[in-house]
């Protein structure tokens, strides 16, 4: 029998076990697990429809089976679960092969199905994180609990590498030199922020034409694929804006001037900006391309009528003879709000009387600091080194904010900040595990919930010691999740598993999907990620992945799917009356980050499921599989699902296609877009198939149902990618029984999210650590 690390070969060859259907409904009694039953009953099967292509010459895959004996599974528990779910599945034996009758599989699977469970699996273990500093999200988000700035200094540190598909993984969070420059820079900006207060930002709001009124009748024209409203002599466009505070209004139309006839080309027209009436602006607008202009104006709080007007078209009453000014669009912004006294991060961060300089109140505020930035309350040392700090720039003749702010950059600059630390202390089981304290559990949670450092109230109960209470923790995660902290968890480990990220470099061809824009990507997103968030909030289903009878939507994403109803860029949610739209896998985002950038992707939509729901993923092809053929005369001759029957005449890409290709083409209505459609150029879609399992479908909405029916398989993927995120680490062999744990504790809860991530936290994976061996 050779060992698990030859069994890996073998998934290059065979293909990937895909649970559709039920796997246990053979109704064979289990045989006897002893060396009779598996000479008589096992070695059989083995010999008459394995060993031909698994024997020590051959060595299909690297795996040989002429020599397994009644102790085989004992010895190799994982290579004969895999053998299991592959006879289970009718993958085993392949095609071209004599195929065993049902009664020989089941006699066979049930024989394996009693020694797998006799079996010894690898004993749990709580498992052991490697340090790891914060990734970029992380720190961000820290820094704005933290120091209360909005400020995102990270978006310009090196971008994180991921591992086990997320990028909160310690084992793979490297430090390169360059990253310590990095850090010690934002540490300096992020505290001259707090001290000196950042730079306030104006709010601008946009109005197109749909928001434009004109106050004579104004003709309507097309500017580079923008309407417009055209002025003529004494015509005016407006808008109505809320101004928010007094101040100075900025106003900036985007607007091109036509000439009258053959007017010289460096002619002008003469407009005027108006507020509630009255002129504040004029300036003149050469002919050619549009351009904006700027006019500012002192206004008081309200509701106030903007324009702009043409004053010099002309007199003549033949139009052609008239200049124009076509009016495309108006960006305001509204007056900067000023800060009165120290900025809302001063306070947060150096508390205290402002007046009071004195070296007590620095130590307070320093230490309050590094017990927020630590995650832990800072030892008397840690706190007399940060304030040495202090001393050096006071006698140096800084000013007290400038002198505290020093102490502050080196807490924001130490390890103990930028990484998470659970240091290793006496184990208290066999097992080489010990419990985590109070404040490294705090950090685990609000790290997995929100990506950032714990609140006020989670400091408060580690301080009071109460964080391993069972009762706690499900008051805290249940609390956490309502927070809007918890979009974190929706972007992060959302996206991620989802492979949204994707989504952000997706490049349509914009010949083939003109209708694809900047503006449709955004609403795609923001799709899905509404979709998780409301699943999180409601505390619903996670079958609502797979299947759901609404979602939501924007006016522009509502034309897309082809919804009534619904105008405007505000998200609603929307009832849906169409069965084969619902669930995350019919949603564009995910159907357009699993396509080619001229045509849909059956193989990748296909690997997206088997990855992501099922959690069964393909092994990568061979190197010498060649491409599919993707040039115009090939298109011509046949469909997509024709051409890849053919491409799966080669041996080497039928094994792992027959399954993926299935899945894929049956969300095949929906093009590269996620629209829905029924021909592919002159060919008619066929969205039908048939599973391993004989399972047929005729539909995307049929294949939901089948890929729903499949919820332990699903909840068993989710679980571990999630207990993947929140301890930020891969799992392990001795994981199982822990994923085991939580997959069936939230089967008991109706599949709610809410008891998944409850769970997870309750379990010793998350509350213990492994020492260092």
């Amino acid at each position: 029998m050779r060992s698990l690390v030859c069994f890996l070969a073998v998934c290059a060859c065979l293909p990937v076990a895909v649970g559709f259907g039920p796997t246990d409904t053979m109704p064979a009694e289990p045989a006897t697990p002893t060396a009779d039953a598996f000479a008589a009953q096992v070695k059989p099967f083995i010999q008459k429809y394995c060993v031909g292509c698994h024997n020590d010459k051959k060595d299909s895959g690297g795996l040989s089976l002429a020599h397994a004996d009644s102790q085989a599974v004992a010895n190799d528990r994982e290579t004969w679960e895999t053998v299991r779910r592959r006879v289970s599945m009718k993958e085993m034996p392949p095609k071209n092969k004599p195929k065993p009758e049902d009664a020989e599989r089941a006699e066979f699977v049930a024989w394996l199905d009693v020694q797998l469970k006799n079996a010894k699996s690898a004993p749990p273990t709580p498992g052991r994180v490697t340090m790891r500093r914060l990734n970029r999200d992380e720190y961000n988000r820290t820094i704005h609990d933290l120091c209360g700035v909005n400020m995102t200094p990270a978006d310009d540190f090196p971008s994180d590498d991921v591992g086990h598909g997320f990028d909160n993984i310690g084992d793979v969070l490297s430090m390169p030199p360059i990253l310590l420059e990095k850090y010690l820079s934002a540490a300096e900006k992020i505290i001259n922020s707090v001290i000196v207060g950042e730079p306030v930002k104006p709010v601008t709001h946009h109005y197109a034409f749909k928001d434009m009124k004109a106050t004579d009748r104004a003709d309507r024209g097309n500017k580079d694929g923008n309407q417009v409203l055209l002025l003529d002599q004494n015509s005016a466009v407006y808008i109505m804006h809320d101004i928010p505070r007094a101040g100075e209004l900025v106003v900036r139309p985007l607007v091109y001037a036509s000439p009258a006839g053959r007017e010289a080309k460096n002619d002008f027209v003469r407009v005027a900006l108006r507020l509630d009436g009255k002129e504040f602006h004029t300036q003149r607008v050469t002919f050619g391309s549009p351009g904006q202009i700027e006019g500012r104006v002192k206004v008081a709080p309200g509701q106030h009528r903007i324009a702009i007007a043409l004053t010099n078209a002309s007199d003549d009453k033949v139009k052609e003879k008239r200049k124009t000014l076509g009016v495309i669009g108006f960006e305001i912004e509204d007056p900067i709000e000023v800060q009165i006294g120290k900025p809302a991060a001063y306070r947060l961060v150096l508390s205290g009387d402002p007046s009071d300089e004195s070296s007590e109140r620095a130590r307070r505020i320093v230490s309050n600091f590094a017990r927020r930035a630590y995650r832990r309350p800072a030892t008397n040392n840690e706190v007399d080194r940060l304030m040495k700090l202090f001393g050096l720039a006071r006698n140096g003749g800084d000013s007290f904010e400038r002198s505290v702010g020093v102490a502050l950059e080196a807490a924001l600059a130490s390890p103990h900040f930028l990484f998470r630390v659970e240091p290793d202390r006496k184990f208290d089981r066999p097992d080489g595990s010990y419990p985590l304290n109070s404040w490294e559990i705090a950090s685990r949670l609000s790290y997995f919930l929100w990506s950032s450092m714990p609140d006020d109230e989670l400091f408060g109960l580690a301080e009071q010691g109460k964080l391993r209470d069972p009762s706690v923790l499900e008051a805290q995660v249940k609390r956490m999740l309502k927070n809007s902290k918890s979009m974190a968890l929706v972007q992060n480990f959302g996206d991620q598993w989802l492979n949204l990220r994707n989504l952000q470099t997706s490049q349509p061809a914009r010949r083939d999907f003109p209708s694809f824009d900047e503006q449709l990507r955004a609403a795609m997103k923001t799709e899905t990620e509404m979709f998780f968030a409301n699943i999180i909030r409601e505390d619903r289903s996670i079958l609502d992945f797979i299947d759901a009878d609404y979602t939501f939507v924007n006016g522009r994403l509502a034309r897309h799917y082809g919804i009534s109803g619904v105008t405007g860029s505000e998200f609603q949610r929307v009832t849906l009356s169409d069965r084969n739209r619902g669930g995350v896998l019919t949603q564009a985002s995910v159907l357009t980050a699993t396509s080619n950038p001229t045509r849909t992707s059956p193989v990748k939509r296909g690997k997206w499921i088997l990855e992501n729901i099922l959690g069964t993923p393909p092994p990568p092809p061979p190197p010498e599989v060649p491409v599919l053929n993707e040039d115009k005369e090939a298109a011509s001759k046949g469909s997509l699902r024709e051409r890849m029957k053919q491409h799966r005449t080669n041996p080497s890409c039928a094994v792992c296609h027959e399954q993926m290709d299935t899945i894929g083409f049956g969300f095949e209505n929906f093009d590269a877009i996620g629209a829905w459609r029924s021909m592919d150029g002159k060919f008619k879609i066929d969205s039908s198939g048939t599973l391993p399992d004989g399972h047929s479908f005729q539909s995307p909405a049929e294949l939901k149902q089948i890929l729903k029916a499949q919820a332990d398989q699903f909840r068993r993927c989710l679980t571990e990618k999630l207990l993947t995120y929140a301890l930020g680490r891969g799992t392990e062999r001795s994981d199982r029984p822990e994923i085991e744990r939580i997959s069936q504790a939230v089967a008991a809860d109706k599949d709610r999210f809410v008891r998944m991530a409850t769970e997870i936290v309750k379990g010793d994976a998350f509350l213990r650590r492994t020492i260092r061996k």
